[in-house]
């Protein structure tokens, strides 16, 4: 199996459909910067920390965040679109699953032909939801090419 674009915390913005969401990330959560290195944080974006003083870890330790705001395809499932028959339903029972300001934990696969990051998503209580979009029958699954 290929290692993961990335597993990161995120929390939902918006969803616009049945297996489709927009989220944020805090790209410096639970990231140990040491000083004098360059670190790569995922998404084609570095931090480099100064070499002496460790003024990133202080700025990090008094609350720095830098968020980058993702679309989300989940990965292995398809629901309807919108404009099908039980489009609109499945919206809403991800959206119910998955409601504004929830925490997801994303591990995501690869990017999409549209650039949306594939990924599977378990919620804060460890339910994994792109397994109950499915056995809710909300969804199907599809297996993902490789």
């Amino acid at each position: 199996m290929k290692k993961p674009v990335f597993t990161a915390n995120a929390q939902i913005i918006s969803v616009y459909d049945g297996d489709t969401f927009k989220c944020r990330i805090d790209l410096l959560e639970n990231r140990e910067i040491p000083d004098a290195q360059s670190v790569d944080l995922g998404f084609r974006f570095f931090i480099e920390t100064a070499a002496a003083d460790g003024a990133m870890r202080e700025m990090m330790r008094h609350g720095l965040h830098i968020y980058h705001e993702i679309n989300v395809r989940m990965l292995g499932i398809y629901a309807p679109e919108l404009r099908e028959p039980r489009g609109l339903s499945a919206r809403d029972a991800l959206a119910t699953l998955l409601p504004n300001g929830a925490t997801v934990r994303l591990t995501s696969k690869r990017l999409d032909k549209y650039g949306r990051v594939e990924a599977d998503v378990v919620r804060w209580d460890g339910v994994n939801i792109n397994q109950q979009m499915v056995s809710d029958g909300h969804a199907t699954t599809y297996a993902p090419r490789s």
